[in-house]
């Protein structure tokens, strides 16, 4: 696979808006080229070149000419949809990922941002060994963040059953399979044990289909299907 250099011409070289609020998180972009993901912080005034990561996170070697930006023990960081073509913030999504390297990093740390194809869902995945942020959004014409709703509180309803039943305990996986354009989404969510005969082996594995739809004040998320899986799926 080629990787894509830099466009030949970026019609908004010159546009700033608030480029000065935020970097953009690698590979988070939307399928029509006009959102993506960011991050930022709550303060007025941003010094971003103390926040070039020198390194590389993988690798650990030094990296010349770096453009990613990462956040070690900052407590105002943000998570906010973009608009590239205003260089605008419509919102945030409500997560707090620190780099915009998106990973995955060492420790199974990870950013994973899914759209629809028309761009006007996402759902954002901050996973950290056994902790996980999920949230979905809906982006309307203006461009207006219409709302973000939290994934992750619907997920451990679906689980809660089968992680009681568990005898170690549980960390929970999620992998993001379909954001659609009416708002459903489709996604496999992963119990693993975490105790320490049987670390990080599944113990059950769910097949969940959501629907996200507008309500008068923001979002709302709705359980249509949850399915088993054989662990050999």
């Amino acid at each position: 696979m080629e990787t894509a250099g830099p466009p030949a011409f970026n019609p908004f070289t010159k546009v700033k808006g608030d480029s000065e609020k935020f970097r953009v998180i690698h590979r988070t972009v939307s399928p029509d080229g006009r959102y993506a993901i960011a991050r930022g912080f709550a303060r007025a005034q941003i010094i971003w070149g103390d926040f070039v990561e020198k390194t590389d996170l993988m690798t650990d070697e030094r990296k010349e000419g770096s453009h990613t930006y990462t956040v070690r023990g900052e407590q105002d960081v943000r998570n906010y949809v973009v608009d590239l073509a205003q260089q605008k913030i419509p919102g945030e999504t409500g997560c707090d990922y620190f780099s915009t390297e998106p990973g995955p990093c060492p420790g199974r740390i990870s950013c994973e941002v899914k759209w629809s194809a028309d761009s006007t869902n996402f759902v954002q995945e901050w996973e950290q060994k056994i902790y996980v942020d999920c949230v979905a959004g809906q982006i309307a014409p203006g461009p207006k963040l219409v709302g973000v709703v939290d994934l992750s509180k619907v997920i451990d309803k679906s689980t809660a059953t089968l992680i009681k039943k568990s005898r170690d305990p549980i960390g929970i996986w999620i992998d993001v399979d379909q954001v659609n354009n009416d708002g459903s989404i489709v996604m496999r969510v992963t119990g693993v044990s975490r105790g320490e005969e049987h670390l990080w082996e599944p113990v059950f594995s769910l097949s969940e289909k959501l629907r996200v739809r507008q309500i008068s004040g923001g979002l709302r998320v709705e359980m249509l299907n949850v399915r088993r899986l054989p662990k050999e799926e």
